[in-house]
């Protein structure tokens, strides 16, 4: 699956394990929140980075005990209506202070790239169908932001009117 990453479109490097597969030993790997906290707290099944999917159903503070061992958080967005994954996106950016990457999964549209980076959002799962050079041009078309102290933005300098 496509990732939009730093304003790039790449390929995302992290593997996926489902609940019940084995863990690979070695490798960048994301797995169910529950799997983690059941089965991998305090031991080290792989030699690489470990990410969680985090269901925006839950209450996002369920992380806080484990978030300084993951790597990755990927937040939920079952429905492009369902703004829940927003929240929780901030706060563990801004009250937790999680450095890593927060990813945005699901039904996620380009139009609402801005908003998600103020919350803290930093990476975008494009499903493979969606146009791609669209994602690209949306995520370098707003280079201002409305609120203060909402993360760190790209800045960019704006075009210099010549009237």
């Amino acid at each position: 699956m496509p990732l939009l990453k730093n304003g790039q479109i790449s390929v995302d490097q992290w593997v996926r394990v489902n609940d019940g597969d084995p863990l690979p030993r070695s490798g960048d790997i994301i797995i169910s929140f529950d799997r983690y906290a059941n089965e991998t707290e305090g031991t080290a099944p792989v030699t690489g980075r470990i990410g969680v999917t985090f269901e925006n159903d839950r209450p996002i503070e369920e992380i806080l005990a484990h978030i300084a061992n993951v790597d990755l958080v990927v937040l939920c967005f079952p429905a492009f209506t369902d703004g829940r994954a927003y929240s929780q996106a901030r706060t563990l950016r801004h009250q937790f202070r999680f450095d890593g990457e927060i990813r945005a999964s699901g039904n996620v549209l380009p139009d609402q790239i801005s908003l998600m980076n103020e919350c803290g959002f930093d990476a975008f799962e494009i499903d493979a169908e969606r146009d791609l050079t669209a994602w690209k041009r949306t995520a370098d078309a707003v280079t201002v932001s409305y609120q203060r102290g909402y993360g760190a933005r790209r800045q960019r300098t704006p075009p210099v009117n010549p009237a």
